[in-house]
């Protein structure tokens, strides 16, 4: 980097700023910023938020506690770095969607505005549990359309990604629940044990329209035609549609499909 910086070549800097950070190179990092005069408030900015989507809580904690004056060393720009961070506001959502624990507590302890609705949600649509648990407690945010302390967002997202374990959580310490999108995306993303579970703590109708995509798509088959017979009986005038994603590999679903449901849709991938 020494040599690419004698020879002036610091036009790739922001990006190189981001790989170090995103490779979690600190000593890369430190070097960069001392070299490097940044102007752009977008480019601090996208620093932090790349630390903090990657779990660089050491280079947050270098960010966070750099001397920005201008002229002064390390740095030398014309853009404070406190400013980096009053544009950064959603540093500990990213953190949380990630899975980030470590980062999520200390941001609460140097900056607890950095946070909104998103965090918990997105916490739960990735299946972090542990983050949910902890924004629940310490959190007032809590989600989406919060009524109590969750919503119905995180636990229709927690089941669109198969989160068993989240929505088990969520119900048990949330009073708002799901809506009948958490058992839609179990369906169509062939979440059998979420549907199975949903079905037995929800009462939802199955989807007029399906369209459900591999991996489980034929277990999901079976559990819908075995749980709800009434509701996909031959001369249904109300008889969802229903369409099967199948992989190059899956003979098994248009073998059973055409001997036994022809009515039934199938697309291939």
């Amino acid at each position: 980097m020494q040599y690419l910086f004698d020879q002036g070549a610091d036009d790739q800097y922001p990006d190189s700023l981001l790989r170090a950070v995103r490779k979690g190179q600190l000593n890369a990092v430190k070097w960069l910023l001392e070299h490097h005069l940044y102007t752009e408030l977008r480019e601090g900015e996208r620093v932090i938020e790349e630390a903090a989507r990657n779990g660089r809580l050491e280079i947050l904690k270098l960010l966070h506690g750099l001397d920005s004056s201008v002229g002064k060393k390390p740095l030398a720009r014309s853009v404070e770095t406190s400013e980096w961070w009053s544009r950064s506001c959603y540093t500990l959502d990213v953190a949380a969607s990630n899975g980030h624990l470590d980062i999520v507590q200390w941001l609460q302890l140097i900056r607890p505005k950095t946070c909104s609705s998103n965090a918990m949600d997105d916490a739960a649509a990735n299946g972090q549990l542990e983050v949910v648990k902890w924004l629940h407690a310490n959190r007032s945010e809590g989600c989406t359309e919060r009524h109590g302390r969750c919503s119905t967002l995180a636990m229709d997202l927690a089941a669109r990604n198969g989160h068993l374990d989240v929505l088990k959580w969520l119900r048990k310490n949330s009073s708002k629940g799901c809506t009948a999108n958490a058992f839609e995306n179990a369906i169509e993303h062939s979440h059998v044990r979420v549907a199975c579970w949903l079905r037995k703590h929800y009462q939802f109708d199955v989807p007029k329209t399906m369209t459900i995509h591999p991996p489980n798509q034929f277990d999901m088959v079976l559990f819908l035609f075995s749980h709800f017979p009434e509701t996909f009986e031959n001369g249904n005038s109300a008889r969802p549609r229903l369409v099967i994603v199948s992989g190059p590999n899956d003979e098994i679903v248009p073998r059973w499909v055409q001997a036994n449901e022809p009515g039934i849709t199938l697309h291939a991938l």
